[in-house]
C-alpha cells in the first residue's frame, strides 16, 4: 500500500515551548497507510503526556487492520478504525487514571485519513480544540471548529469570556465514559497544503502568520517551514507545548476504475471550506439548537433552587452578559460535574474551576 501514497509528501514536529517542563503532546502519522493525527494532552492535568501518547498508540493499533486491498471504501473503514481506536484509548486513560490515584487525565485528538481509492478526498476527526487547516490557491481555510467554550460562544478570542470559561473544552479523550469524536469529509486537490496542529501554535500566531509561512511552500519546504510555524509560536511567547504536521499533495497514479465500485461515506453537513465565516456562524447556530431545550431544563432547575441568576435571553456574570447560547454552554460544564444544581452552584461559587478547564 506504501505505493500508493507517494503523492503525499509530509512532515511532523513537535517543541516543548517556553514556559512548560514537559511536552504533552505526541504525533503519530504513517505515509504508507495515509493518515496524521496529534494529541494534545491536557495542560495542567495528571499525566498529560501519557494520555496524548495512548490516543496516538491506541490509533496507530487500529489503522494498522486496514485491509490491503482494492474494491474496499477506504475511508468508511478507516473511519470505523479510528473510532474504534478513540474508544480504546479512552478506555485505556481511564484505567490508568482508576489505577493509579490521579484526579483526571485526557487529551485532544485530531487527524486526517486519506483515500488511495478516491485520493480526491479525505476524512477528518476531532475532538477537542487542536485544529486541521488547509492551504489552497493562497488561502488558508480552518476546516475544524474548536470543541472549546469561546467557539460554541461564537467567539475568536478568549479573552472576551470570563477568565474561568477560557481555554475549556466540551470535548476529549479520556475525559467522560464515552468519546464524542467528530467527522467530516473534505476534498483534495493537487497542491493542497495541510496543517495538523495543536493549540500551541494557533494560540500564539493569528491565521494570517500561519498563511504566510505556508504560502507557495512545495513538498522539500515542508520540514523548513515547520521550523519557521514553532519559532514564530516560541517568539510570541511559547505558552504551551507546540505541535505541527504540515501534508503536501502531488499527483495521485490511482484510475478513475478504482473509484467506480466503492461506496461513497457520506459527507458532513459541512463539508468544504468549514472555514468560511457565514457558513461557521450557521453551523454553529445548528449547534446551538441542539442544546436549547436541555439548557432551558437546567436553567429552571437552578432557577427552581436559587432563583434566576440567568434568564432565557442572556446570562448575568458578574460585569458580563451573554446571549441565550450561554444557556447550553454551561449545561455542558455541567455535565462534568456529578450531583444536581446545588452541587454545581457550591463548586463555582468556590471559584473551583469545571474539570474540563485547561491551565495556561
Amino acid at each position: 500500500m506504501s505505493s500508493e501514497y507517494a503523492y503525499i509528501k509530509s512532515h511532523g514536529q513537535t517543541d516543548v515551548g517556553q514556559l512548560r517542563q514537559n511536552n504533552e503532546d505526541s504525533l503519530g502519522f504513517d505515509n504508507t497507510q495515509g493518515w496524521f493525527a496529534v494529541a494534545d494532552g491536557m495542560g495542567g492535568e495528571d499525566a498529560g503526556e501519557i494520555a496524548s501518547a495512548q490516543v496516538i498508540h491506541s490509533l496507530r493499533d487500529e489503522l494498522a487492520k486496514m485491509p490491503d486491498q482494492e474494491g474496499v471504501d477506504n475511508l468508511h473503514t478507516k473511519r470505523l478504525l479510528i473510532e474504534r481506536g478513540l474508544v480504546k484509548a479512552n478506555q485505556a486513560i481511564r484505567a490508568f487514571v482508576s489505577e493509579n490515584g490521579l484526579h483526571q487525565s485526557g487529551s485532544t485528538a485530531v487527524m486526517m485519513a486519506f483515500d488511495f481509492c478516491q485520493p480526491d478526498r479525505a476524512l477528518i476527526a476531532h475532538a477537542g480544540d487542536s485544529r486541521v487547516y488547509r492551504m489552497r490557491n493562497g488561502s488558508l481555510h480552518q476546516l475544524t471548529v474548536d470543541h472549546s467554550v469561546a467557539a460554541a460562544a461564537g467567539l475568536d478570542n478568549e479573552e472576551d469570556i470570563p477568565a474561568i470559561f477560557r481555554g475549556m473544552i466540551t470535548r476529549a479523550v479520556g475525559i467522560k465514559e464515552t468519546v464524542e469524536a467528530e467527522f467530516q469529509i473534505t476534498d483534495v486537490q493537487i497542491g493542497d497544503v495541510y496543517l495538523i496542529c495543536s493549540d500551541g501554535l494557533n494560540g500564539m500566531i493569528n491565521d494570517c502568520e500561519i498563511a504566510e509561512r505556508l504560502n507557495g511552500i512545495t513538498s522539500e519546504q515542508l520540514p523548513s517551514a515547520a521550523n519557521l510555524l514553532i519559532a514564530d509560536a516560541n517568539a510570541k511567547g511559547g505558552r504551551d507545548n507546540i505541535s505541527v504536521i504540515l501534508i503536501h499533495i502531488g499527483k495521485s497514479k490511482a484510475s478513475s476504475s478504482n473509484r467506480e465500485h466503492l461506496t461513497r461515506l457520506e459527507p458532513a453537513s459541512h463539508e468544504g471550506d468549514a472555514c468560511d465565516p457565514i457558513h461557521c456562524k450557521r453551523r454553529q447556530s445548528a449547534h446551538d439548537l441542539e442544546y436549547r431545550s436541555e439548557a432551558n431544563s437546567f436553567a429552571r432547575c437552578h432557577e427552581s433552587t436559587y432563583g434566576n441568576p440567568f434568564n432565557r435571553r442572556s446570562l448575568a456574570f458578574g460585569p458580563f452578559r451573554y446571549r441565550d447560547t450561554w444557556n447550553h454552554l454551561l449545561l455542558d460544564i455541567y455535565r462534568n460535574y456529578e450531583g444536581g444544581c446545588r452541587d454545581w452552584n457550591r463548586k463555582l461559587s468556590k471559584g473551583t474551576r469545571p474539570l474540563l478547564i485547561r491551565n495556561y
